[in-house]
């Protein structure tokens, strides 16, 4: 903790007129919703939220330390902002565990626990109320909802989880009240729910994930509800709950659920929790209710002790399951997790041919899938502004879409698939006419 001259230099800043702070997220979509819950509490304090660092009294950096990469790059950032002479504040997932690293790039930073509001509100100097729900943003369409810090995994490999050890689910009132004011403030038009493990929500609270959604979804108004990332160990028990909460056309039928390998040992090494064969199960049950739903899941090469024919396992899990999106990592020993004092290291070498040969199997994967679309007629959501003169949206199943022309964000417009990519579908209004084909060939 910082000495009481530390508080008071903050806390002058803070109340001087016209003071301005620079919000900066990096990582998951729950560290972008912390951020943004830090712009709202600084803005409800009376502190003018700016955009350019330069322009800021003080700094506020949210760091991702999920690999080592990230984590160095993280420390680069971090002494770039520091360099400006002005005032620095850490959070994120290395505020916790990493604080003499982040000294040693930031001198006299003032360093807090993701999350802690509380802690930033002290900080400078804020009158808020502790129990303000503030997790919406001006001028957006969407909302990030944090809805619990932690997890009940014990993955090996996992930093995350100590830099957030304890399960704590945010009470499903305070969520249920924030979506109704951020629809209540017009322009919102998607939710979106995060956590390091969405599943576990509420298992501190004696309530469940499917039954806040059916709560979220019974709310009155035109929104789209997104989940975050789950894990197939604890969906299992909830399973038949979840694909019920799921029915609701309110939401996205996009399921993100990381099986990390295909090799039942890597599995028991990695504590996952679960077999290759209850992941599949776990797919196959949510293709049988939701036909057309979106994969996305993420894949570890290269863990101590993996075999080719480990990595080939997994191969063959990512061929039978069809995912839309495969996120794959190249193993990283973190300092502090059981996976980092593990033998067997693997080649550097051999783990970035696997990396290789996982994402061009993913990509020819999507790529297929993509192309199934074609000619179907589809409702997309604008969400935000593309290139070359066309719009972003989103699928009911979550599927990203370019659309020419110009939309307004949030409308939903009725398209038809002319075209796609790995990523994306190419879409035309159905109203579409006139020179939207010069533009149609512009984004493709």
């Amino acid at each position: 903790m910082p000495g009481k001259e530390t508080k008071t230099v903050f806390r002058k800043a803070a109340l001087a007129r016209g003071v301005k702070a620079y919000v900066e997220s990096h990582g998951c979509t729950m560290n972008y919703g912390e951020g943004r819950a830090a712009e709202s509490r600084l803005r409800s304090g009376g502190v003018e939220i700016c955009h350019d660092p330069e322009d800021a009294d003080v700094l506020l950096l949210n760091t991702c330390a999920v690999i080592e990469f990230t984590e160095n790059a993280m420390l680069r950032r971090l002494r770039e902002l520091h360099s400006l002479g002005k005032r620095v504040v850490v959070t994120g997932c290395m505020a916790p565990v990493r604080k003499e690293s982040i000294l040693s790039a930031a001198p006299g930073a003032f360093v807090y626990s993701p999350g802690d509001h509380e802690m930033l509100d002290a900080l400078l100097g804020l009158n808020i109320d502790a129990d303000m729900d503030c997790w919406n943003s001006p001028g957006r369409n969407d909302v990030i909802i944090p809805i619990a810090q932690g997890c009940l995994s014990r993955c090996t490999y996992c930093f995350s989880r100590i830099a957030r050890p304890k399960l704590r689910s945010v009470d499903p009132e305070r969520v249920l009240g924030e979506v109704r004011r951020s629809l209540g403030r017009g322009g919102v038009r998607e939710i979106l729910l995060s956590g390091m493990d969405a599943i576990t929500y509420g298992r501190d609270r004696g309530t469940t994930l499917p039954a806040l959604l059916k709560d979220i979804c019974s709310i009155e108004g035109e929104f789209m509800v997104r989940v975050g990332m789950m894990n197939p160990s604890l969906m299992m028990p909830l399973i038949d709950e979840l694909l019920d909460a799921y029915g609701s056309e309110k939401v996205y039928k996009f399921f993100h659920i990381p099986f990390q390998s295909g090799s039942d040992r890597i599995l028991r090494m990695m504590k996952r929790g679960n077999t290759a064969e209850q992941f599949l199960d776990i797919v196959r049950r949510i293709r049988r209710r939701y036909p057309d739903m979106t994969l996305s899941t993420d894949l570890i090469v290269g863990f101590p002790g993996e075999t080719e024919d480990d990595f080939r396992r997994s191969l063959e899990v990512i061929v039978e399951t069809q995912p839309d999106i495969v996120n794959v990592t190249r193993f990283s020993a973190r300092e502090g997790t059981p996976a980092a004092g593990m033998t067997c290291k693997i080649p550097g070498w051999k783990a970035k041919e696997w990396s290789r040969r996982a994402t061009e199997l993913r990509f020819r994967i999507s790529s297929e899938k993509n192309g199934e679309f074609a000619g179907r007629e589809m409702k997309i959501l604008i969400t935000e502004n593309g290139k070359n003169g066309s719009m972003i949206g989103r699928t009911d199943s979550y599927r990203q879409a370019v659309v020419p022309g110009t939309h307004a964000i949030g409308e939903r417009i009725l398209c038809r698939v002319v075209s796609s990519t790995p990523i994306h579908l190419v879409c035309e209004p159905l109203a579409a006419h006139g020179a939207l084909g010069q533009t149609l060939a512009a984004v493709q």
